[in-house]
């Protein structure tokens, strides 16, 4: 049983930490280091999906999509309506990354998880010691 329960917890602290640092961090780093605000257009909205707001925007004649939270802007989700211009940032390094809101805010809010999943993995890890005698 303690060998699972060292194993599982070893593989969602793996899992959960490639997801937060190997995406998202960087993402919201890169898009910090060259932030470019623009207006969007609000295409849909998804309130099944975690209450999700998609959007266009145009760089350099191209056409992007992504997707955001009202309360990224701080709105609400019933305040925006499709077809509405809503403020995003897209990364001028790579225009297809965007995203509503601050990104210094939301790699304060991955680098928060991070912390959290890397602190549980490791108070897993103790219990486990402590439990088998070998602390």
């Amino acid at each position: 049983m303690g060998v699972v329960f060292v194993t599982g917890a070893i593989m969602i602290g793996v899992i959960a930490g490639f997801v937060a640092y190997g995406v998202a961090v960087p993402r919201y780093y890169s898009l910090m280091r060259h932030a470019q605000p623009i207006n969007a257009t609000v295409t849909s909205k998804e309130p099944e999906n975690h209450m999700s707001v998609w959007f266009e925007y145009q760089v350099d004649g191209r056409t992007y999509r992504g997707a955001g939270r009202a309360g990224d802007i701080g709105e609400t989700f019933s305040s925006i309506q499709t077809g509405d211009q809503v403020p995003i940032v897209y990364d001028s390094s790579d225009p297809a990354s965007a995203i509503m809101g601050d990104p210094q805010e939301h790699l304060k809010a991955s680098l928060r998880g991070v912390i959290f999943i890397s602190f549980g993995l490791l108070l897993m890890f103790v219990i486990y010691i402590w439990r088998r005698g070998k602390f």
